[in-house]
């Protein structure tokens, strides 16, 4: 997963391209501490270049989920398309993130 993170109206968007799965960890670890040098503001993911995603990668976003929620801010999706939206909706995302 490759990433590039803006500062949008008082947001932090990330955005994402490849694929995100189990072997992302070091790059979601970079990213989590590079969010932490960041402004404790909300975060978006947008996943519209995202590829694939596995079960790891899943797991990874609720990592990312519970380091921003543990901060007071939320993290959400945006942008999901194709079979990226089917996963997110078959494992219930939907429930546990805003999806814009």
């Amino acid at each position: 997963m490759k990433c590039k993170i803006t500062n949008q109206g008082g947001e932090i968007w990330v955005y994402c391209s490849g694929s995100i799965t189990i072997d992302d960890r070091a790059a979601d670890a970079e990213l989590l501490d590079t969010l932490d040098d960041r402004d404790r503001v909300d975060v978006v993911l947008d996943i519209s270049k995202v590829d694939a995603i596995d079960a790891g990668g899943l797991g990874a976003l609720l990592t990312m989920r519970e380091h921003v929620w543990s901060r007071g801010h939320s993290l959400s999706l945006a942008n999901a398309r194709g079979p990226i939206k089917t996963t997110l909706e078959t494992a219930s995302f939907d429930s546990l993130f805003e999806i814009r």
